[in-house]
């Protein structure tokens, strides 16, 4: 076959053309490649900065000075745990695993107990227990003023090997024996790490609780004439627990508190066990405290 030759006008636009589609598709390349290489297109990558512990919004305040000042003079013997529930540390510690006879303070066990077979529907709170007290009523007492006919009627119906194996499952070691009212510093503040988390009790019944730790009578006791004494600027929510043959020697004395500095926001647990060691001496430690938190806040100069 014989082809005829392009005329000038064809070879012009032949080549106009193939110049259009090179160039056509050089602009494609270089979009692709922009693509590829610009970073706003690329999926945003994470902060690969380390992370960071969470700061306390308070320095802790160490209180094992004003523990240590205080047992140096004391006539007795005992032990302390202070915990420090904002920045969940210890701040100072005696003897904490020395055992003593608990005496009262086995109805903190009995009474959280209580309120949790409450809150899960196993007894009823308003049902009539004991002479004209009703079970919450009953709970109440046996914090409010030690009553002991109310901790002891629920302490049986719990049963009391029972409620040793409940506070084995939570973790109790074999240092707290319920039945034979025997616990240590350590596991007492283990106690009240509990009753502060309050977990499985609705604001109500937390409610309660602190205020059958704080409103109690000095009618015919002085529930407050130990630790409690030897605070003026915070509130103290305590249980005391005693044992005295004449009303004037203590053989035992013990108080295991929460205690609020509200103007300071600052939240402490105090457990203090003795033997042979009077109410008015645990008011110093109470002071000694104090002043160590108010000093350590700035609150105070030294």
């Amino acid at each position: 076959m014989v082809h005829k030759p392009f005329k000038p006008s064809q070879i012009a636009l032949i080549a106009v053309s193939a110049v259009a589609v090179i160039i056509v598709g050089i602009v494609i390349a270089l979009l692709l490649t922009g693509q590829q290489q610009s970073p706003t297109n690329q999926p945003e990558q994470p902060a690969t900065s380390e992370p960071t512990e969470p700061s306390s919004a308070k320095q802790p305040i160490d209180l094992q000075f004003a523990v240590d000042q205080w047992t140096s003079i004391i006539s007795g013997t005992a032990g302390v745990m202070i915990y420090d529930l904002d920045n969940k540390i210890v701040v100072a510690r005696h003897n904490e695993n020395e055992s003593f006879n608990i005496a009262s303070l086995y109805k903190l066990f009995v009474m959280l107990e209580g309120y949790l077979r409450i809150a899960r529907g196993q007894w009823s709170s308003d049902e009539p227990y004991l002479g004209n007290w009703t079970r919450l009523k009953c709970l109440n007492l046996m914090i409010s003023e030690s009553n002991s006919p109310c901790a002891e009627k629920m302490w049986g119906e719990i049963g009391k090997a029972e409620l040793d194996e409940i506070y084995r499952a939570k973790g109790f070691g074999t240092a707290t024996n319920i039945s034979s009212i025997t616990s240590t510093p350590a596991e007492i503040l283990k106690l009240m790490q509990l009753i502060w988390q309050h977990a499985g009790l609705n604001e109500e019944y937390w409610s309660a609780i602190r205020d059958s730790l704080l409103i109690q009578p000095t009618t015919t006791h002085n529930w407050r004439q130990g630790l409690p004494s030897g605070f003026s600027n915070a509130k103290v929510y305590n249980k005391v627990g005693w044992y005295s043959a004449d009303g004037r020697k203590w053989s035992l004395y013990h108080d295991a508190a929460f205690v609020e500095f509200p103007d300071l926001d600052r939240h402490y647990i105090v457990v203090v066990l003795t033997k042979n060691v009077s109410p008015n001496e645990i008011v110093r430690l109470g002071r000694n405290i104090e002043a160590a938190v108010l000093v350590g806040s700035g609150a105070q100069e030294r």
